[in-house]
């Protein structure tokens, strides 16, 4: 190749650089070389990702993206979502717990002091049946009250019990497989024992 400018014939040896001409001929193989590995390097980076199962985006921005981490990602965040709600369930669990315990605590000092009110009246010489009948219904009256209180907490518990449980076995993977007439439980790949007879069954 010769020079466009100076018109002489390239050699690495024998003629120096006369121009900008020269320059780029004597960078012509490196040049080349560069793109080889360059382009060798594309095939190496496409292999690693395949075999690590990558895939590149669509975007056009050339950046990518493993398709592995972002369903981690989606699973842990899904994970941190289900124990916030375990969380917040147990914590209502407690202040039922709680409430449960101050009524059972009302119920016991309510039924001592209708024990005492109904031993005053047996000792009261001059009390009469009509005001021992109200002070007694009254008293029955707020026992009836404080015991449906109760019964509503037991029947709140209940219900907060059962979430906990169900939010347990989405957040360990509970699933239920049938095959035929053959049904079947899973808690992380390890079969269990049927949840509807856990209770029948014996301890070995």
């Amino acid at each position: 190749m010769s020079c466009n400018i100076c018109g002489r014939l390239y050699h690495p040896q024998r003629l120096p650089f006369l121009c900008a001409v020269d320059a780029r001929n004597q960078l012509y193989e490196p040049r080349i070389a560069h793109t080889v590995a360059l382009i060798e390097n594309e095939q190496l980076e496409a292999q690693v990702n395949a075999g690590l199962g990558v895939t590149l985006d669509t975007d056009g921005s050339g950046n990518s993206t493993g398709a592995p981490k972002v369903q981690a990602d989606a699973w842990k965040a899904e994970r941190q979502d289900a124990l916030d709600h375990v969380r917040e369930m147990t914590a209502r669990a407690d202040r039922l717990r709680s409430e449960m315990a101050e009524t059972r605590a009302e119920l016991i000092r309510r039924k001592e002091l209708l024990q005492q009110r109904r031993s005053d009246l047996a000792k009261a010489s001059n009390g009469t049946a009509a005001r021992r009948a109200r002070l007694q219904a009254d008293a029955e009256r707020s026992i009836s009250m404080t015991r449906f209180k109760w019964n509503q907490s037991y029947e709140a518990m209940a219900a907060t019990r059962g979430f906990l449980c169900m939010e347990a076995s989405k957040l360990y993977g509970l699933r239920r497989l049938k095959k035929g007439s053959t049904v079947r439980y899973e808690i992380g790949g390890l079969e269990i024992i049927d949840p509807y007879n856990m209770n029948s069954k014996c301890h070995q």
